[in-house]
């Protein structure tokens, strides 16, 4: 019984860390979309809403890993939406003049 304990006790520590790397993954992908100056219509970007918690059963872990994965998905969204801006102005798909209003320094 004691092992089982272990093992889950090792599982919620490789979680966590997920968690908070999933957490900091978003963080940077708010802080690199807010460089981009907001255009109408356009939907922003949430900050991470990660609440760190103990996981005390194998429900809590798996809820931890759906947030987790989502957090992702989400960065992996915000990611494409930036990378067509900059390929646009990488491409000079629009000149670096027009954008320079848009972009923050």
């Amino acid at each position: 019984m004691a092992d089982i304990h272990a093992q889950f006790d090792r599982m919620t520590d490789a979680v966590e860390k997920l968690v908070r790397e999933t957490k900091r993954l978003r963080h940077d992908v708010a802080a690199l979309h807010q460089r981009i100056e907001p255009f109408e219509g356009e939907t922003p970007i949430p900050e991470p809403d990660v609440k760190f918690r103990k996981m005390r059963t194998f429900v809590d872990v798996f809820d931890a890993l759906d947030e987790a994965s989502r957090g992702i998905r989400g960065s992996e969204y915000a990611l494409t939406c930036i990378r067509g801006v900059m390929s646009g102005i990488s491409s000079d798909a629009i000149s670096r003049s027009e954008m320079k209003p848009w972009l923050k320094t």
